[in-house]
């Protein structure tokens, strides 16, 4: 598609951004005062019902806030959400990942939505009743969750109305009436122009965001089930591109406004990508959105970009121009290799094709799908087996939890025997985890059910069940592994330096382990240095990294969720390489407790010594066809690599050459160690310097200071060799 290179981002828009990047924040009210009263007017009723009338006490109490310039209006004026609390103090896990029916919202209406759910209540006519009184009571908390969606599009028609009363401004006036009649209609009835549907997107999703404040309410596939709207549009002479972004770039702040300018993982669009029908999917919206985002600097969700085959060159090249203008840093995934993966889980073709992507790496299908893929319990690093394996089931520090007794160091004879020891360790563990993830699953059903969202998820009113109790038409749970390079790296240099070579015992290296190489400098030196590693290409380590994985992943597969779905492996670390080096001792590799381990899928810091081919070699040798939670990999360039459109095409096909040998995801990021030292030193001058944190970006100046340390010390590569 050709797109104007030239258009720059109109005055009003340039006032919200503005707004935004200052924190100008609309006021925001107790939500937790309102949802503990109506907890104590409601004590006689199921949970699912208080937390319904919960929501619908919040619509009608909120505060409104209509900002000048707004051609997309709605916020969420409350803060404090008590009930998750007490579910996450009772030992369940954050509220979830999920993508909403936002495409039904938009086509449908929530009029449409209500007479299905009175007609399962009442019997009369197609589909049938829902049964029992289980099943009654979700579909009542559902029908009160969605009445209050309409409420509050109610109020903000009525709010637009008495604004534009007393406007002086003619144009300010008639924009101000246009949003109150397309609050009087969507999302009730169908949208039927692009300015009404990303209004009824936005309502619908400012409901969700009321009813429960989430790490990752994500908006699914929106180039997809916007385009229509937008073709109508075009086709009507009803709009332009420029009116069509300004549209789009107001939708942006409110995202960002939503999250009080959190321009990290939470909220999510995924662009282009195979189509249900298998064609490629990037459109004119696609180009648009890009484009966008891209000249509202940082002021937006996150873009998360599926590629295929037939995705244009053009069209990455186009991404990697806007990461080298130091906007947003991209994140790439591999339908040829997600989709399958998906298929592994009982998926079927039409609907693994129609994924999207929630939080920092995990896929679910939109509308369709809820996928605990990040409950804390999920979360497991492969170093701590090894060093389970090395203290016979004990921790080598003091603190940290037990597993079997499996020989220990000072009956470990061989490689061999480490090797079975390790996974002997892993597959305890596994079970532990799995019975702590299932458990917080039953908490979360019993104590935070979510009636508006289990409205806008096929399956839950068909069945009358909560999305929580697997109402959802797949269930899916996720375990995502860290430590992968650091752990690969270890056990080699435990072969080499004990089993090959002789030159110290296992138990010796225990004790000078626990001690933090104390009085062993050079050997730490040459057992980091001198053994194989992982991210270089190099079949000693990476053959050890295979195997790992293949493992893991067969023990996963063998236990099913508390919600009846399968679990699935990821390979991503989000913050836990960082935070788990100070709970584990130190390791074979040459790292000191307290030091970061590896992230994701990538070589350990400072390891990987044949640049982004050797990592990308060394990450495709995994099998990804089943790792239907993600598979991370991070590589940092040099901005001087993307500077002219031969560097571009450059990593352009780097970026082929990986995903056509199997890698399933990329997080890019480019900046250089310069820069980032002089925001550590003056982060005033710096606040919108943007980086790759983890599995999203973010404003580097507000991360903590052990997390700049980790972006200072990756490095950026100047070439590709």
């Amino acid at each position: 598609m050709e797109i104007d290179q030239d258009w720059t981002i109109s005055a009003r828009l340039r006032r919200l951004v503005q707004r935004a990047e200052d924190g100008q924040w609309p006021p925001a009210a107790d939500r937790g005062a309102i949802v503990k009263r109506v907890f104590v007017e409601t004590a006689d009723q199921p949970r699912r019902l208080q937390i319904a009338r919960a929501l619908e006490a919040v619509v009608e109490e909120m505060p409104l806030h209509i900002a000048p310039d707004e051609l997309i209006i709605g916020a969420r004026t409350v803060q404090g959400y008590p009930e998750h609390l007490e579910a996450i103090e009772a030992g369940s896990a954050e509220p979830g990942y999920m993508i909403a029916d936002y495409p039904r919202a938009l086509n449908d209406g929530f009029l449409a939505i209500i007479a299905e759910l009175e007609g399962r209540l009442s019997g009369s006519g197609e589909p049938s009743h829902v049964q029992g009184e289980h099943g009654r009571e979700v579909i009542e908390s559902m029908l009160v969750a969605c009445r209050a969606a309409l409420r509050l599009a109610e109020r903000h028609a009525e709010a637009a109305e008495g604004l534009a009363a007393t406007e002086s401004d003619p144009e300010r006036k008639a924009e101000l009436r246009e949003l109150a009649r397309i609050c009087r209609k969507v999302p009730a009835q169908p949208a039927e122009t692009f300015h009404e549907a990303l209004q009824a997107l936005w309502l619908t999703h400012l409901a969700i965001y009321l009813e429960c404040e989430s790490v990752a309410f994500s908006l699914g596939r929106m180039d997809q089930y916007l385009y229509p709207f937008y073709l109508a549009d075009r086709e009507a002479g009803r709009l332009d591109d420029d009116r069509a972004r300004e549209l789009i770039g107001c939708l942006w702040v409110k995202f960002y406004e939503n999250v009080r300018g959190g321009i990290g993982h939470v909220q999510t669009v995924t662009l282009g990508g195979v189509t249900a029908g298998s064609g490629e999917g990037v459109n004119e919206l696609s180009w648009l959105m890009q484009q966008v985002t891209r000249e509202l600097r940082n002021v937006g969700p996150s873009l998360a970009t599926r590629v295929c085959r037939e995705t244009p060159d053009d069209y990455v090249l186009y991404i990697l121009e806007t990461m080298r203008l130091g906007r947003y840093m991209p994140q790439l995934y591999n339908d040829d290799q997600m989709v399958p993966a998906l298929q592994t889980k009982g998926i079927p073709l039409e609907d693994a094709r129609e994924y999207g992507l929630i939080g920092c790496h995990e896929p679910t299908i939109c509308g369709k799908g809820y996928f605990r893929s990040a409950s804390w319990p999920g979360y497991v690093c492969f170093q701590d087996w090894l060093e389970l394996a090395l203290g016979d089931g004990k921790p080598l520090m003091e603190s940290g939890k037990s597993g079997p007794e499996t020989g220990g160091a000072a009956n470990v004879g061989s490689f061999d025997g480490l090797w079975r020891a390790f996974i002997a360790q892993m597959k305890h563990q596994v079970a532990q985890r799995v019975a702590d993830a299932n458990r917080g699953e039953e908490i979360k059903a019993r104590l935070n059910p979510r009636p508006m969202m289990s409205a806008l998820i096929a399956g839950c009113t068909e069945q009358g069940l909560d999305f929580t109790e697997g109402g959802a038409l797949y269930n899916l749970s996720g375990f995502q592994a860290f430590g992968l390079g650091t752990c690969v790296d270890a056990l080699c240099a435990i072969r080499k330096f004990v089993y090959e070579d002789g030159e110290v015992s296992l138990p010796d290296l225990v004790t000078i382990l626990r001690n933090d190489w104390a009085g062993h400098e050079d050997l730490r030196q040459r057992m980091a240095q001198l053994a194989p590693r992982w991210g270089n290409d190099d079949p000693a380590a990476d053959d050890l990294g295979v195997a790992m994985v293949r493992a893991l992943e067969g023990e996963i597969a063998q236990y099913t969720n508390a919600r009846g779905g399968p679990f699935a492996l990821g390979l991503w670390s989000f913050w836990q390489h960082v935070d788990h080096g100070r709970q584990v001792a130190a390791s074979a590799d040459g790292r000191r407790h307290g030091e970061m381990m590896s992230h994701s899928m990538d070589p350990t810091v400072g390891r990987g010594m044949r640049g982004p081919t050797g990592a990308i070699k060394s990450a495709a040798k995994i099998d990804t066809s089943g790792l239907a939670n993600g598979g991370s990999l991070l590589l940092e360039f040099e901005p001087k690599l993307l500077e002219d459109e031969e560097g571009r095409r450059a990593v352009v096909q780097l970026i082929r050459t990986y995903f056509a040998l199997g890698g399933i995801q990329l997080q890019l990021s480019a900046v250089t160690s310069e820069q980032l030292e002089a925001a550590r030193l003056e982060p005033a001058k710096h606040r919108d310097l943007v980086v790759r944190v983890a599995g999203y970006s973010d404003y580097f100046v507000r991360q903590a200071a052990e997390r700049q340390e980790y972006i200072v010390a990756r490095q950026k590569h100047s070439e590709l060799g």
